[in-house]
């Protein structure tokens, strides 16, 4: 496998502590992202990582959302996935 994509699951039924817990996870794993430079986040809890190097920065990621007790879900995937991207149409 050449590509892990983390799925952190935010808990919406906490909406108070989302607001605080999610946005340190964030800055940790921001932080910890600045200084690899491998992980690329697709969305708030979604992170397509690249695992030439290992699997260090998955589980780093998996641990940071661990502490603040996020389940989290991981695919594995041969080459980068293909997306689809939309934009909402408006109104």
């Amino acid at each position: 496998m050449k590509y892990a994509l983390l799925i952190v699951e935010i808990p919406m039924h906490e909406p108070g502590r989302l607001a605080g817990d999610m946005n340190n996870f964030l800055r940790e794993i921001q932080s910890h992202t600045a200084k690899t430079g491998i992980t690329g986040m697709l969305n708030v809890g979604a992170f397509l990582i690249d695992l030439k190097n290992g699997l260090h920065e998955l589980n780093a990621l998996v641990a940071a959302a661990e502490e603040y007790k996020y389940a989290t879900r991981t695919l594995f995937f041969d080459q980068v996935p293909p997306f689809v991207i939309s934009k909402a149409l408006p109104p």
